[in-house]
């Protein structure tokens, strides 16, 4: 359910794909260290998401994190104040180590090896997407679950 509200929280606000991938990693290694209040986990949620954000949009602006901000404190009742004291949490937890390699990374690599074109790539990304909510499908490296993507798509194509 919570990757659920990533996945629409991300095309809602029209962010990188890279921005869901890094968001449900930081989420999932933050729950695999600590123990939490379930009435929390929407803001853990929302926390990794601001900073995969932060870390993916580089270009120095907060346009994105202000309505990131925003759009949680109206849609979920969320507010700034407690997103943004999780995040702290959130990194302290994962001392500050964020960037791991994410499903998104291996994508373009093994779309551009296979000489997807466009279809096929957005294919790749839709079925990447999908294995986000299959929470059994976080056992296998990323690198695994782009591959089956793409190889998914050679056969559905």
């Amino acid at each position: 359910l919570l990757v659920d509200r990533l996945v629409w929280l991300t095309a809602a606000l029209q962010l990188e794909d890279e921005v869901l991938f890094l968001a449900v990693s930081v989420f999932d290694r933050f729950l695999a260290h600590s123990a939490l209040d379930p009435n929390l986990l929407l803001q853990v949620a929302v926390a990794s998401c601001l900073i995969a954000l932060k870390f993916v949009d580089i270009r120095g602006g907060m346009t994105e994190v202000d309505t990131l901000l925003t759009a949680c404190s109206d849609a979920w009742g969320l507010r700034r104040e407690d997103i943004l004291s999780m995040e702290l949490r959130v990194l302290k937890a994962l001392n500050f180590d964020v960037r791991r390699p994410t499903v998104d990374s291996f994508l373009g690599r093994y779309a551009g090896a296979n000489k997807c074109n466009a279809a096929h790539e957005s294919l790749a990304r839709y079925l990447a997407e999908l294995a986000l909510l299959h929470t059994e499908e976080f056992r296998h490296p990323p690198s695994l679950v782009a591959a089956a993507a793409v190889l998914a798509g050679n056969e559905l194509l």
